[in-house]
C-alpha cells in the first residue's frame, strides 16, 4: 500500500472517531459528554473544524503548487490552478471563521435574497452563484484537465461532489426538515452524516490533489510542460544575452 493510501486510511479513521464521539455524547454521563465536546462535529470551535480546515488548506496549497509547474502556454493554465487553489484556501478560512454564516446574517434583511425556511441558508445561493461563475470563467481549463489530467481531475471532482452533498444538500434538508421539535437523535444523525460526508469528500480531494501534484512533477521532468518551460527559459536567456551585449557596447 502506497503512502497516499495510508494517509487516506488514517484520515478516514479519524473522521470515523469524530462520528462515534458525536453520537456517543447522547448516551454517556454529562461529565464525559462535556469532556468529549471538543470532538463533537456540531461544535464550531472544535477539533473536527480544525481538521476540515486543515484538509482544505492543504488541498488549496497542493493545487496552487501544481500550477507553478505548468508552462505559460499550457492548459490547464496557471491562472486556473491559482484560482482553484485560492478557492480551497478561502474555504479553509471559512471553515473556522464562519464567513458564510456572516454572509447569511448580512443578507437576512434583504427580502430579495433567496433562502430556506426560517431565513436559513442564504449563503448556499451566494456560494452557488460564485461556483457557477468560476465554472463559466474556467470551463476551457476544466475541459483540458478532464482530457489531459483525467485521473486526478476525476478524483477531485468526485470528492467535491461528496463535499457538496454533505455541506450543502444535507444541510439544506436540515433547514427544511429539522426544527425545535425534532428528537435529539435525529438532529445528531443529520449533522453527523453532513459533517462526515464533508470530511470524507475533503479526504478524497486531498488524495486527488496529491496525485495531481505528483503527475505535474512527472510532466515537468519529461513532457509537454517541460518543453514549453525550456522554450520559455531559452527565450528569456536569449533576451538577457542580447541586453548584456547592448550594455557592454
Amino acid at each position: 500500500m502506497g503512502p497516499r493510501r495510508r494517509i487516506v486510511l488514517v484520515l478516514v479513521a479519524i473522521e470515523t472517531v469524530f462520528v462515534i464521539t458525536t453520537v456517543a455524547r447522547l448516551w454517556v454521563e454529562p461529565s464525559l459528554a462535556t469532556f468529549l465536546r471538543p470532538l463533537d462535529l456540531d461544535q464550531e470551535l472544535s477539533v473536527p473544524t480544525w481538521f476540515s480546515s486543515g484538509q482544505l488548506l492543504v488541498i488549496g496549497l497542493l493545487v496552487w503548487l501544481s500550477g507553478t509547474l505548468a508552462g505559460d502556454g499550457c492548459q490547464p493554465s496557471r491562472r486556473a490552478f491559482a484560482l482553484v487553489g485560492l478557492s480551497f484556501i478561502y474555504l479553509s478560512m471559512d471553515e473556522t471563521a464562519g464567513i458564510h454564516e456572516a454572509a447569511t446574517r448580512f443578507l437576512d434583511d434583504y427580502p430579495w435574497a433567496p433562502r430556506f425556511s426560517q431565513d436559513n441558508g442564504i449563503w448556499i445561493f451566494v456560494y452557488l452563484a460564485i461556483l457557477l461563475a468560476l465554472i463559466g470563467l474556467l470551463w476551457q481549463d476544466f475541459l483540458a484537465a478532464f482530457r489531459d489530467l483525467r485521473g486526478p481531475f476525476t478524483i477531485i471532482v468526485g470528492g467535491f461532489c461528496l463535499f457538496v452533498l454533505g455541506g450543502v444538500v444535507v444541510e439544506a434538508l436540515h433547514y427544511e426538515l429539522v426544527d425545535a421539535g425534532t428528537p435529539d437523535g435525529w438532529a445528531v444523525a443529520q449533522y453527523a452524516v453532513e459533517e462526515f460526508l464533508e470530511m470524507l469528500g475533503g479526504t478524497i480531494m486531498l488524495y486527488g490533489a496529491m496525485v495531481l501534484h505528483e503527475e505535474m512533477l512527472a510532466r515537468t521532468a519529461d513532457g509537454p510542460y517541460q518543453a514549453i518551460r525550456r522554450h520559455g527559459s531559452a527565450h528569456g536567456a536569449d533576451a538577457r544575452h542580447r541586453e548584456s551585449r547592448r550594455t557592454q557596447s
